[in-house]
This record gives C-alpha cells, sequence and structure tokens, in this order.
C-alpha cells in the first residue's frame, strides 16, 4: 500500500506519494531503461544518440520511456516536429504514461501554443485526465505537472491562477527541486508586470559627454604622506580603524592635498586602472581594492568637511557615463554623504554642476539628493534650497531644446528629492515639469500623486543619519533605515505565507532556501523546451527604479540600500 502525504491531502485535497511507482516494464529491463535516459541527458548527443534509442524502442516497445526519451532527443537537436511525432507516437501506445503527457505539452509550450498545451494538461479540469483513475499521485508527475500549468497561465498572463499554482506547489514542498524554477518564473512575470511599460511620450534621454578629461598618465602619484598609498590595497570593509586613526592625525592641509590627488588619480589614470580590474582573477576575491580609491578619498574628503575638495569630486562625477558605471554602481550611496559635506556651503557650484550639459542622470541625481538633505539637516537654510530648485526647474523650462540638458529621468528624480523635503512651495513648478510631458510618471507617478506626497507627513527616514567620525564613514549605512525596516516587516506581516515567501525572495532575504533546481525527468536540463530561469537572468531591480516591495520608494531609498 502507497504512504501519501496525509497533511498535504487535507489542505488540497490530493493525495502524494514518494515512494517508487512500479514502472511499466519488467524489473530486470531497469538497467537499460537508466542507460537509455543517461544518453537523453548525455552532454553531447547526434544522430547516433536517435538510432540508438530507437532500437530499443524495437527492442522493448511496450516500455513507453524510450519513446519519451526519444522525443527528448529531438527537441535537444532543435527538430520540434520530429519531437512532437514521437511523443504523439508514446501516447497513442501508452495513453496513461503521465510523463509522455506532460513532455508533449511541454513540446507545445515551445511552440508557444499554449490552447493545445493546456488542452493536453486538461487544465480546465486541474489534470483530471491526465492522471486518470490513479488514487495517488507521484510527487514528481505532480510538481512537473504544476510547473507546465504555471508556465501557460504565465503565458496567457493569467496572473491569479499561476500563483494558486505556485502556492500549492510550495505547500506541498517549499525545498522541493522544482519550487525554485516555479517561484522564479512567477517572480519574472511579476517583475515584468511592475516594471514600467511606457515611457512618457516627450521622454527625453539627455546626451551625455565627459566634461571633465585631465591628461592621461600611467604613473601613480607620489603622496606627501606614504600611508596614503596603503589606501589602494585595502577593499573598504577591511581599513584598519588603527589606519583610519592614523590618516586623520596627519597634517590637514597636506593630507587633503593627497586625497584630492587621490580622485584626480582615478580619473587620469583610469584606463590603467581598469585594466588592472578587468584582468584581476575572481577567485581571489569579489573586486580589485583599487575599485575603491575615490570611495576612500571622498570618506576621508568628507570626514574632514574639505569643501575646498568640492571640484574635484565633481571632476570626478563629470566622467562618462560608462567610466562612471566602470568605477562603481552604486554611486548615490558612496557619494551623496561626502558631497553634502563638500558642498552644502556651496549651492552656486552644485547648480551649476546639474545645468552643465552633459554630465549623466546618476551623477545629476546625487548632487539633487545631497542639496535636498542640505533643507533637512539645516532647516533654517530651506529657503535656499527652494530657490536652489526653483533655478534648476526654470533653466530646464526655459531651454526646452538643448538635449545636452533636458533629461527625463533626472528631472523625474528631481521631483523626487523635492517630495523627500516636502517642498509645497515648487507645486507650481513642478506641475510646470508635468506640463512638458518630460516627466517619467513610473517613479513618482502622475501629477495628483505628487501633489498628494508632497501634502505627506515627512518621514524620519527622509533625513539621513549623517556619520560623524571617519569609522561612522565606513561602517554606517548611507541612508536611516530603522523606520522603512518596521515598514517592510508591516507590509511582509500583513500577507498570507506564500506572499511573504514571495516578497522575501523579491527583496533577497531568502538566499539558497531550496536545493539546486534539476529538470524533469521528461526533458533533461540542457532542452530548450524546460529552461530554467537562474537568478542570473531574472530582471535585476536597476538602482532608480521604484522598490519592488510596494512601498512607493526609489530601490536605492529602500531595499537597495
Amino acid at each position: 500500500m502507497l504512504s501519501y502525504n496525509q497533511t498535504y491531502f487535507e489542505k488540497m485535497g490530493v493525495k502524494i506519494t514518494t515512494d517508487t511507482l512500479p514502472p511499466p516494464y519488467e524489473m530486470a529491463l531497469h538497467p537499460i531503461v537508466r542507460q537509455a535516459l543517461d544518453l537523453a541527458n548525455a552532454r553531447y548527443v547526434n544522430s547516433m544518440s536517435v538510432a540508438k534509442m530507437k532500437k530499443w524502442i524495437q527492442q522493448y516497445p511496450h516500455v513507453p520511456q524510450f519513446k519519451n526519451y526519444l522525443s527528448t532527443l529531438y527537441v535537444r537537436l532543435q527538430q520540434t516536429q520530429n519531437a512532437k511525432t514521437a511523443a504523439l507516437d508514446c501516447l497513442e501506445k501508452h495513453p496513461h504514461y503521465v510523463f509522455g503527457k506532460l513532455t508533449l505539452a511541454d513540446i507545445y509550450i515551445l511552440e508557444k501554443n499554449y490552447d493545445k498545451a493546456a488542452e493536453v494538461l486538461d487544465m480546465q479540469q486541474d489534470g483530471a485526465q491526465v492522471f486518470g483513475n490513479q488514487a495517488i499521485l507521484n510527487e514528481s508527475e505532480w510538481m512537473i505537472f504544476n510547473y507546465g500549468m504555471l508556465r501557460i497561465a504565465l503565458a496567457q498572463d493569467k496572473m491569479d491562477l499561476a500563483t494558486q499554482l505556485a502556492e500549492r506547489a510550495w505547500l506541498y514542498d517549499p525545498k522541493h527541486k522544482l519550487i525554485k524554477p516555479i517561484i522564479d518564473e512567477l517572480l519574472k512575470k511579476r517583475f515584468e508586470a511592475w516594471q514600467p511599460q511606457t515611457k512618457s511620450p516627450n521622454q527625453r534621454v539627455s546626451q551625455f559627454k565627459a566634461n571633465y578629461e585631465p591628461t592621461p598618465t600611467t604613473q601613480m602619484p607620489i603622496f606627501q604622506h606614504p600611508i596614503i598609498a596603503t589606501l589602494y590595497d585595502y577593499p573598504l570593509d577591511e581599513l584598519p580603524e588603527t589606519i583610519m586613526a592614523e590618516i586623520m592625525a596627519l597634517p590637514r592641509a597636506t593630507l587633503i592635498a593627497d586625497l584630492r590627488l587621490m580622485l584626480q588619480d582615478a580619473v587620469a589614470r583610469k584606463s590603467v586602472i581598469f585594466k588592472i580590474i578587468d584582468a584581476f582573477d575572481p577567485k581571489k576575491a569579489d573586486y580589485h581594492p583599487i575599485m575603491d580609491i575615490p570611495v576612500h578619498a571622498a570618506h576621508f574628503l568628507g570626514a574632514l568637511h574639505a569643501e575646498e575638495a568640492l571640484e574635484d569630486l565633481l571632476n570626478f562625477m563629470r566622467q562618462s557615463d560608462d567610466a562612471l558605471e566602470n568605477w562603481s554602481s552604486d554611486l548615490p550611496e558612496q557619494y551623496t554623504i561626502p558631497l553634502y559635506f563638500l558642498g552644502h556651503n556651496r549651492l552656486v557650484d552644485l547648480q551649476h554642476f546639474v545645468l552643465q550639459g552633459g554630465n549623466t542622470s546618476i551623477s545629476k541625481m546625487v548632487v539633487s539628493t545631497a542639496v535636498a538633505q542640505v533643507a533637512l539637516q539645516e532647516p533654517e537654510r530651506r529657503s535656499e534650497v527652494i530657490d536652489w530648485y526653483k533655478a534648476v526647474i526654470q533653466n530646464h523650462l526655459d531651454n526646452p531644446t538643448n538635449d545636452y540638458l533636458i533629461d527625463s529621468e533626472f528631472i523625474s528624480f528631481l521631483i523626487s528629492d523635492i517630495i523627500t523635503i516636502r517642498g509645497t512651495e515648487l507645486e507650481t513648478d513642478v506641475e510646470r515639469l508635468f506640463q512638458t510631458n518630460w516627466v517619467e510618471t513610473w517613479i513618482e507617478g502622475d501629477w495628483q500623486s505628487v501633489q498628494k506626497k508632497l501634502s505627506k507627513k515627512p518621514q524620519s527616514y527622509d533625513k539621513i543619519i549623517m556619520p560623524t567620525t571617519i569609522t561612522e564613514f565606513y561602517e554606517m549605512p548611507p541612508y536611516n533605515m530603522e523606520e522603512e525596516e518596521e515598514e517592510d516587516e508591516n507590509i511582509i506581516l500583513s500577507k498570507s505565507p506564500f506572499e511573504q515567501y514571495l516578497l522575501e525572495c523579491r527583496l533577497g532575504k531568502i538566499q539558497d532556501a531550496y536545493r539546486e533546481p534539476i529538470t524533469p525527468q521528461a526533458v533533461p536540463k540542457q532542452a530548450p523546451a524546460l529552461k530554467t530561469i537562474t537568478k542570473s537572468n531574472v530582471p535585476k531591480v536597476g538602482r532608480n527604479d521604484a522598490c519592488p516591495c510596494g512601498s512607493g520608494k526609489k530601490y536605492k531609498k529602500c531595499h537597495g540600500a
């Protein structure tokens, strides 16, 4: 008597067993069937593989596995019509062979013939015809069946059904080998639905250019204080506090001169540095510590409140988009706070930067965020900040044909920063930006949504907790996340257990929670018909996108921080 999962049966009304079902052939053939499976899963397959499988089919016509594996071989050889013919032949001669039905459905999915695949899986009756009179279902068959139906539901944009299918598979066993591909498929589709599908009709992409290109050099600078050179050898998270303290104890003037030289070196010697980074063996460490030299310099200059170094930091940010991307994918997090300390008393220079045609969207966003912090950190200067934003907006409105200036992405995140400071004084100006249709509404919503956000009560996490020592520059997160984390927990706890699980997956809070996925017996892992979506090809959330947790905040200010 087969045993089955009693708990799952009580929840879902389906009896599933992990016991081995008797094969539709005599046990003496088992080694040969195993050889056939290995052949179907071999790294390389060719016409000889097909010939050998056909020979087994002729020798053992009563064994459905050989016919099913032949279909698998054809799929891997990208001979879809032959694969379908073999699958239909298998079902004609073995109409109750479940894996044969699953394979045929998968071929139809490969052809994007989802209606036919749904018919084979009998989706209207939840697979009643697939499993026939089986009182207890085999675990592998049941999970693969759910996976197939989920893929069809997702392809047909039936998200509710897809979620139900994923949930019942998850309820059976959250650690089952097929749960990862099932969850990945579902999250990928949800991501596509969440991701903005359209841009504003007059969306403008600024033309970028490097506004600072010093004479290139291959020579490392000579510092007045040799200890500064040791910063080239330490990743951010490994710099000893003893070295931090020793550097901060150096004479201020010469120390600042050396740190400015580091920032200049990051630009002048970038071709050499990028070659070092490209040649670095990732097996040794995640990245080469030389990548962190501009961040080291920015941290120390920020801790020193070295306003005289502002132009050096801005020149670093005037590099091309490609160069900045090579240096860092976290520009806002690494440079916003140092920029605040260097530029809070020099708003005119910061305004000149964001109005200088050609600077990248992300670098201008960093400046705008730093300016917003001036209003929050120094509330007595709020009117200065309001005037700053008003002048920036007016300059854009006065120069609508300047392709090096008008930048929908920057304009949209400028509005985000105005919301951060609850700049109700700028409502008329922001409304005028919306009238240009330059604003990407997927970032903060339409004008009515922005109006509502401007009127909301300020949040404690809008104001960044500023570091007071060099150690804090290296240790503390760039944004105050405590309140946001409480919000995240409330978001999670308000959902069903499965939705909580999905949300945690989206937020990256579940790592290696399940075993590495392997593909079903019906189609081996190399077969394109069951291409598994792995972590590497699930769309990545951009740092300036809305956070997928649903909080309404930018990812860089929410779970991306």
